[in-house]
């Protein structure tokens, strides 16, 4: 797994790590490499964040007051990407069962 934060331009260097550290361990030690940007623009109270992910997966979600602390972030994002990724599988098991590539009963 590589986790590469792409860009991250939170003002203070100790919320910035913490930040980057929350969204590495919300991504974990899946497989792939994933990209982040973390933004947050002037006079703006959101904090964006990005990921891309393997397989085409994208999440995104800005973050507002209480929701920047560290810890809410790295759960955020573990649940995010847990979810798209469900979802992704979902969708692509539908697709192999209506081209009958899975065997009935599953």
């Amino acid at each position: 797994m590589a986790c590469i934060i792409v860009s991250n331009n939170i003002p203070s260097p100790e919320a910035r790590e913490a930040v980057n550290t929350a969204i590495r361990w919300g991504i974990g030690e899946r497989d792939g490499d994933w990209k982040v940007v973390v933004y947050q623009a002037e006079n703006y109270p959101g904090l964006a964040v990005r990921i891309a992910g393997p397989r085409q997966m994208r999440f995104g979600w800005t973050f507002f007051g209480e929701e920047q602390m560290p810890e809410f972030i790295r759960k955020r994002t573990a649940n995010g990407i847990s979810n798209r990724l469900y979802l992704q599988e979902t969708i692509n098991l539908g697709w192999a069962k209506n081209e009958g590539k899975v065997p009935d009963g599953y």
